[in-house]
């Protein structure tokens, strides 16, 4: 038991240091320059040990994607699940949004500039299926203010792209390096432009 446990965390860290490698080398050289030789020789693994692992270089580049986008709709849908009120929520889809994009800023840009059509096709089938648990789960909460009227009623589909929509876009130029106010900066304005967007009662003041 222990030793079947000890090789699977074995087995688990070495794919760890393959996928963190193949992303170093898809941010320094781009996707299409880089070699398996390049990660294998980063990564420090054998080429057997990468080949047991993933059937090629697009397989790990798949990984990667899946990996990171796993882990960022899990924490974004944590966030929400700890937020009370409406206006609390859309403010944290955005915060989440761009604190994950600053503090993974490699891997924000490999994912916002990786084609699904370049995925190889089991993990166009995974993606999908994280997806329509991801937004299914998103709808469930934001259904619960429509109800009570706090946000306006639109299709389930159209929310994430009317909340979102501002933060992709100027994360979108920031990861280009045309744009120059922090993220950290730009949080409160797009968080208060996501709300105002979808809120349905005026706010007191005080």
């Amino acid at each position: 038991m222990e030793k079947g446990t000890s090789a699977r965390a074995a087995t688990g860290e070495r794919r760890r240091q393959i996928l963190d490698a193949a992303l170093h080398c898809f941010a320094e050289n781009g996707y299409e320059a880089t070699t398996l030789s390049q990660i294998r020789d980063r990564s420090g693994a054998s080429t057997g040990s990468i080949y047991h692992l993933f059937s090629s270089k697009q397989e790990i580049a798949g990984a990667v994607y899946l990996d990171g986008l796993r882990e960022y709709q899990k924490g974004f849908l944590d966030v929400i699940a700890h937020r009370t009120g409406a206006e609390g929520v859309v403010r944290a889809c955005v915060e989440y949004y761009l604190q994950w994009v600053e503090d993974n800023e490699r891997l924000a840009r490999f994912i916002l500039h990786t084609r699904r059509a370049e995925l190889v096709p089991a993990v166009r089938d995974e993606l999908r299926t994280m997806n329509r648990a991801f937004f299914g789960a998103l709808a469930n909460v934001i259904e619960r203010y429509v109800a009570s009227g706090d946000i306006k009623p639109m299709p389930r589909e159209l929310f994430h792209a009317v909340v979102m929509g501002p933060a992709h876009e100027y994360t979108r130029h920031w990861l280009a390096g045309r744009r120059r106010v922090p993220l950290g900066e730009a949080l409160s304005l797009l968080g208060e432009a996501s709300w105002d967007a979808v809120r349905t009662r005026e706010r007191r003041r005080g």
